[in-house]
């Protein structure tokens, strides 16, 4: 595959990674980090997707990374609640 179908390609599913962007800074808002400002990298790695991302607080400007569940984009998944149980250990 030449480098130009390669593009023709990632053209095709651009709008579906821009969707999934929008979503993982929401869950990225709701759960670990309300400062997220926008997701600006993505990586599957496993059944997780993991998301860089820039933030701000007062001012200041950083970047973060979070590894967020693929069945967290679940339509209608609770994530919040997954969450909750992620951080105090449960399943």
């Amino acid at each position: 595959m030449t480098m130009l179908e390669k593009i023709e390609e990632l053209r095709k599913v651009q709008g579906f990674q821009d969707e999934l962007i929008d979503r993982l800074e929401i869950i990225i808002r709701g759960t670990s980090d309300p400062d997220c400002q926008t997701v600006c990298g993505i990586e599957i790695i496993g059944d997780e997707i993991q998301a860089k991302y820039l933030w701000n607080y007062c001012g200041e400007d950083g970047y973060d990374s979070e590894c967020i569940p693929i069945k967290w984009l679940e339509e209608g998944f609770d994530y919040k609640a997954a969450y909750e149980r992620k951080r105090r250990g449960l399943k």
